[in-house]
């Protein structure tokens, strides 16, 4: 399962295929699960690197929960359980993106304007896209991470998006190094390390299906 693929059909796709991407979603979650069992977290009773690498997905889950109208506790209890206790760690809560957030920027936001909006109605939503990623640039500054030299929580949170760049450039018809050079120049320093790059869907894989999102829709 792919949480990009799943989830985007989750928050754009037609009725029926928003029923079917939520089973996948919850069937996939139903196999974390199943790894984690009984314990504090996936390596026992340490928090460490699988903990670290799944717990960005946890911002999205009250997403997918409202536009695919369920509820994970009621699959995944022990799962919820573990993103509530590792949530609880300061390092964590600090560094996730807030739930209501994401939904706002996936379903009613900028991003949902251009990527699901009439092309003449681009000019406002692609200034409101382009100031939001220059604050993100202000707070990366001159730094290889946005914790400092080493990859962290905040550049796991933050990468997924990386693989939507190209779709909103063509849409919007801009380059986002042109006004964001820093935050470029991070993602691609982020995108070096095997275990993002093998993790996140290409930029041409994300294109792709939002082209075809569209089309479906009839939104050109």
């Amino acid at each position: 399962m792919q949480v990009g693929d799943v989830g985007g059909r989750i928050w754009a796709g037609k009725r029926e295929g928003v029923e079917e991407a939520a089973k996948e979603l919850i069937e996939g979650l139903k196999q974390l699960e199943e790894t984690l069992g009984d314990n504090t977290y996936f390596g026992g009773e340490t928090f460490g690197f699988v903990d670290i690498a799944l717990i960005p997905f946890y911002s999205w889950f009250y997403t997918f929960e409202a536009l695919g109208n369920f509820k994970l506790e009621q699959h995944c209890p022990n799962l919820i359980a573990w993103a509530q206790r590792c949530n609880l760690r300061e390092s964590v809560s600090k560094s996730l993106a807030d739930e209501k957030d994401v939904y706002d920027f996936v379903v009613g936001e900028v991003g949902h304007k251009i990527l699901l909006g009439k092309r003449e109605d681009f000019e406002g939503p692609k200034k409101e896209f382009i100031e939001g990623l220059k604050q993100l640039e202000e707070v990366l500054g001159d730094k290889c991470y946005f914790g400092g030299d080493t990859f962290g929580f905040v550049d796991i949170a933050l990468i997924p998006f990386y693989s939507w760049f190209w779709a909103y450039e063509t849409l919007a018809n801009f380059k986002v190094e042109a006004e964001c050079p820093k935050l470029i120049a991070w993602a691609k320093r982020c995108m070096q390390r095997e275990s993002v790059s093998k993790s996140l869907a290409t930029e041409k894989e994300t294109h792709d299906f939002l082209m075809d999102m569209r089309k479906r829709l009839n939104v050109d």
